[in-house]
C-alpha cells in the first residue's frame, strides 16, 4: 500500500520547538511500530540497527492516527513506513534506543504485523 499522507504534531508545542532537544532534527526513512512489551512506539531507522523510542501516540503527527492498531486488535499492530522528521531528546548511545519525538512524517506504506508460534513478529 503506497500512501502520501503528510502531517505534523498538533500539540501545543511542536516537537522541533521543545526546549529539551539534544540536537538538531533530521529525517530518517523508518518503520514505526507498537512495541507490545511495554506499549511504547519504536521507530527503526531502516538500513541501520538504530531505534528511536518515540513514546506515546498522543504526541504524534495526526496523519498517523488512522493507522494505529493495538497488540490485541485482530491482525495485530501495523508497521508504518515513511520518511520521519525526528528530533532527539537525548544523545545517541550505541546499542540503546534513543528517546526522540516525531515532528512530521511522509507515510509511504502501511503493513499489518502478526506473530508466529515462537512469538516473532513478521509482516503479512
Amino acid at each position: 500500500m503506497i500512501l502520501t499522507a503528510v502531517g505534523t504534531s498538533a500539540g501545543a508545542v511542536h516537537c522541533q520547538d521543545r526546549k529539551d532537544l539534544a540536537g538538531a532534527c533530521f529525517t530518517v526513512h523508518g518503520r514505526l511500530w507498537l512495541y507490545c512489551g511495554d506499549a511504547q512506539f519504536r521507530l527503526w531507522h531502516i538500513g541501520t540497527r538504530h531505534e528511536f523510542d518515540v513514546g506515546l501516540q498522543e504526541d504524534f503527527p495526526k496523519n498517523l492516527e488512522r493507522f494505529f492498531r493495538s497488540c490485541t486488535d485482530p491482525g495485530g499492530p501495523n508497521w508504518i513506513f515513511g520518511d520521519y522528521l525526528v528530533c532527539p531528546l537525548e544523545k545517541e548511545v550505541s546499542g540503546a534506543a534513543q528517546a526522540a519525538c516525531i515532528q512530521s512524517v511522509h507515510i509511504t506504506a502501511v503493513k499489518p504485523v502478526s506473530w508466529d508460534a515462537q512469538g516473532k513478529q513478521h509482516n503479512k
